[in-house]
C-alpha cells in the first residue's frame, strides 16, 4: 500500500531546499507540485523528479529530499532507483493466462480456415475446453476488444428463400379431392400426421458470427448446423380437436430411466424410440401406423354409430409414406391415404401451418436461453411443449388454414369446407408465380415430381363406400 499523504506545505518545502538548488529551478518544481496535487507520498515524490528531469536541475541527496517531502530516505531511495515501479493499467483476463489465449486464436483460426462459422456460443466453448473454466454469457465481448485487429462480430443473414412455381391447377385439384372424399365425413376421423425436428433454441433466430477482419461480411449465412443432436417428432391431429399421442425420435445413447425421473410415463405423454439416426425410416413409420395410427382410430370409431366408418389420413409426399405395406394395411383398416399435391405443405399442411412453429417457439420460451440441457432434459420440455400447444383451438385454427372445418349442426360433427381459405391460398400462389420472373425472387428448387391424391383406393375393401 502506498503511503497516505500528510500535510504538504510548499513553504517549508522551499525552505528545506534553499541553497541545494537554483533559485529558479526550485520555483518552478514548487509551481509544478502545486499544479498537479498528489493523493500519496509515492505519487509525491515521482512528481518531483519529474519536475527535476524536466527542468534538468540538480537532485539534492536522498536525506534532503526526504525532509522537504516530510517522508523517509528509504522511500526516496526505491523511487529514485526504480524499484518501486509504476503500476501499468492493463485489464487482468481472469480467466485465460496469455498461454491459453493464444491457443484459443490458435483454435479459431483453425475453424476459420476450415471455413467453420464461429458464433459466440462457439467460442465460448473453445474457452471452456482450453481453461477448463465456463466463462461468462458475455465473454465474446471484451475477447474481440481485446483481438479486435484480428476478429469481428457481425450480424448473420438469412439465406435466400427457396421458391418453387407451384400450378394453380394443383391447389383447385386438391380442393376437388377434399370435397369429394373428406367433406361431409365425420370430423374424429379426419386426421393430418407429419414429421418435424429440434435441433437448438436459435434455429429460426439471427445469430452473431465471428470473422477475421479481413473476411467478407456479406457472405455470413445464419448457421443450420447445430451442437445439439435433432430430436424428431412424428405428429397427428385430427379436426374434431384431438390428437394421437406424440412419438418422438432421439438417437442413440439416450437414457430412458432418466427422462422418466422428470415424470415421463409412456403411453399418457406418448412414445419414444431410441435409433441409429434421429429421422425417421420406412419402419419405423410402419410401426407407428401399426402400433399407433390404427390402434387409435379404432377407438375413436367405437363412440361413433358407425363402427365401420371411413377415415382419411393426409401425408406429404416422402417416400416412407407411400411404402406398399403402409398402403395395404391402410386400406385394410379402411383408412384413405390422401398425399398432397407437390411443394404445397407451406400452404395446406395444418401442421407446418401452426402447431410445429407454435411447438418450436414454446420450447425456445421454456428453454429461455439455456443451452446446456441434457438430451432427457430437453425431450422433456419437447414433449410437454407439444402436448400444450396441441389444444383444441389450436387444431382447429391450423384446419381452417388449410380449407376445413367442423360443421356442428349435426352430431356427431363432420367436415365442411372453407372456402376463403382456397381463395386465399390461390391468391398467394398468383402473386407467387407472378414474382418468379423478377430478378430478386427467382426459382431456386426445381418442382418436385411424384404422385399425389388418392394413393389407395385400388386396395379399399367393398364396404368402405367410396363414390364411384
Amino acid at each position: 500500500m502506498p503511503s497516505t499523504l500528510s500535510t504538504f506545505s510548499i513553504s517549508s518545502f522551499e525552505t528545506t531546499l534553499t541553497g541545494f538548488i537554483p533559485k529558479l529551478d526550485l520555483h518552478f518544481i514548487s509551481s509544478f507540485l502545486s499544479r498537479k496535487p498528489s493523493k500519496t507520498k509515492v505519487s509525491l515524490i515521482r512528481s518531483f523528479f519529474d519536475a527535476c528531469k524536466i527542468r534538468k536541475a540538480k537532485i539534492p541527496s536522498n536525506v534532503r529530499i526526504a525532509k522537504a517531502l516530510n517522508c523517509t530516505p528509504s522511500l526516496v531511495c526505491q523511487i529514485r532507483t526504480g524499484y518501486i515501479r509504476k503500476k501499468v493499467i492493463e485489464k487482468k483476463n481472469m480467466l485465460m493466462t496469455r498461454k491459453q489465449e493464444k491457443r484459443v486464436m490458435e483454435i479459431l483460426k483453425n475453424l476459420r480456415d476450415k471455413r467453420k462459422q464461429i458464433t459466440p456460443k462457439t467460442l465460448r466453448a473453445v474457452v471452456a475446453k482450453v481453461c477448463h473454466k465456463a466463462p461468462s454469457h458475455n465473454f465474446h465481448s471484451s475477447f474481440i476488444k481485446r483481438h479486435s485487429e484480428e476478429l469481428m462480430i457481425v450480424p448473420s443473414s438469412v439465406r435466400e428463400e427457396k421458391r418453387m412455381k407451384i400450378s394453380e391447377q394443383s391447389i383447385i385439384t386438391w380442393k376437388n379431392y377434399l370435397t369429394q372424399y373428406v367433406n361431409g365425413k365425420y370430423s374424429s376421423m379426419i386426421f393430418c400426421a407429419d414429421e418435424s425436428g429440434y435441433h437448438d433454441h436459435k434455429d429460426t433466430r439471427k445469430v452473431n458470427l465471428i470473422i477475421g477482419t479481413n473476411e467478407n461480411r456479406e457472405i455470413n449465412h445464419t448457421p443450420v448446423d447445430r451442437g445439439e443432436k435433432r430430436k424428431s417428432l412424428l405428429h397427428c391431429i385430427s379436426l374434431d380437436g384431438t390428437f394421437v399421442p406424440p412419438c418422438f425420435l432421439v438417437q442413440k445413447p439416450f437414457n430412458i430411466r432418466s427422462l422418466q425421473s422428470f415424470g415421463y410415463q409412456i403411453g399418457i405423454h406418448g412414445c419414444v424410440e431410441i435409433g441409429n439416426s434421429s429421422y425417421f425410416t420406412k419402419e419405423l413409420f410402419e410401426n407407428w401406423i401399426e402400433k399407433v395410427f390404427i390402434p387409435h382410430v379404432n377407438i375413436k370409431r367405437m363412440i361413433l354409430p358407425d363402427i365401420h366408418a371411413q377415415a382419411v389420413l393426409m401425408l406429404d409426399g416422402c417416400r416412407i409414406h407411400l411404402s406398399d405395406n403402409v398402403l395395404t394395411r391402410l386400406a385394410n383398416e379402411n383408412i384413405l391415404l390422401l398425399i398432397l399435391p407437390p411443394n404445397t405443405t407451406h400452404l395446406l399442411q395444418s401442421l407446418d401451418l401452426s402447431i410445429f412453429s407454435l411447438w418450436k417457439l414454446q420450447i425456445q420460451q421454456v428453454r429461455s436461453g439455456s443451452t446446456h440441457d441434457s438430451v432427457e432434459q430437453l425431450l422433456w420440455v419437447a414433449v410437454n411443449a407439444i402436448l400444450q400447444v396441441s389444444s383444441s383451438i389450436n387444431i382447429f385454427s391450423a384446419f381452417k388454414e388449410s380449407g376445413l372445418v367442423n360443421d356442428f349442426h349435426r352430431a356427431p360433427s363432420t367436415a365442411r369446407i372453407f372456402e376463403e381459405s382456397f381463395q386465399k391460398v390461390i391468391e398467394i400462389v398468383k402473386l407467387d408465380n407472378k414474382s418468379l420472373p423478377l430478378s430478386c425472387t427467382r426459382q431456386t428448387r426445381q418442382t418436385k415430381g411424384g404422385e399425389w391424391g388418392i394413393m389407395n383406393i385400388d386396395k379399399m375393401p367393398v364396404y368402405s363406400g367410396l363414390p364411384q
